[in-house]
C-alpha cells in the first residue's frame, strides 16, 4: 500500500504572531514574546514575518528561555528544527563568547537530548540569518521540547532574536 511523503511542520504558533500562545517563557525581565507595537517593550527588530518575534537576551547577568513540547508522530522521518535568528551585541570579542545562545532538543522532563545550535555573541549578525536543521535523533512516535535559551554575563548585553521557527518531519499520508 502506498502513500505520499508530505513535510508537516508541527509546532504551534511558530511565526509567534500569536504572542505567547502554546509557548512556555522563563526569565525575569520583560517578555520574551513582544510585537514592534507593545507599549511597554517595544521589539527593537522588524521581525522576519508578521508582528511578533523573541527576543532572548538583553539583559545583564540573567538566563532567559522558550520552549514548546512537541508530538513526532510514528513513522517520521527527516525531523528538523529550522528557524531564523538575529544577534546584536554590546559585546566587543571577536573571539570569546561572553553570552550565549543555545537551541537544543529536550525530553519533556528537559533533559538534553542533542544540541541543534550552539552560538554566542561572536556570531553577531544584523540580520535574518537560518538557523538549525536536520536532528540526528528520529524522535518519531515521541513528544520531545523544543528549546530556546540565551545566557548573559554580568556586562555588555547581547540581544538574541529569534522567528519563524518550524519542528518538520516527513511523514506519510
Amino acid at each position: 500500500m502506498g502513500c505520499t511523503s508530505t513535510i508537516v511542520q508541527y509546532l504551534t504558533n511558530n511565526n509567534f504572531d500569536g504572542g505567547a500562545t502554546a509557548w512556555v517563557e522563563n526569565g525575569a525581565g520583560y517578555p520574551i514574546i513582544l510585537s514592534t507595537s507593545d507599549p511597554m517593550y517595544p521589539l527593537p527588530v522588524t521581525p522576519d514575518s508578521g508582528i511578533y518575534a523573541s527576543w532572548l537576551g538583553g539583559l545583564d547577568n540573567a538566563t532567559r528561555s522558550i520552549y514548546q513540547d512537541v508530538a513526532i508522530p510514528v513513522g517520521a522521518t527527516n525531523v528538523e528544527l529550522v528557524g531564523v535568528r538575529w544577534i546584536a551585541s554590546e559585546e566587543t570579542s571577536t573571539v570569546t563568547d561572553w553570552d550565549t545562545f543555545t537551541v537544543t532538543i529536550r525530553s519533556t522532563s528537559n533533559t538534553v537530548l542533542e544540541t541543534v545550535s550552539s552560538l554566542g555573541n561572536t556570531d553577531q549578525v544584523d540580520l535574518w540569518v537560518p538557523l538549525g536543521g536536520p536532528l540526528s535523533g528520529s524522535y518519531a512516535g515521541q513528544t520531545i521540547r523544543a528549546h530556546f535559551e540565551s545566557n548573559q554575563d554580568f556586562i555588555n548585553n547581547t540581544n538574541f532574536f529569534l522567528d519563524t521557527v518550524a519542528v518538520r518531519a516527513t511523514v506519510c499520508q
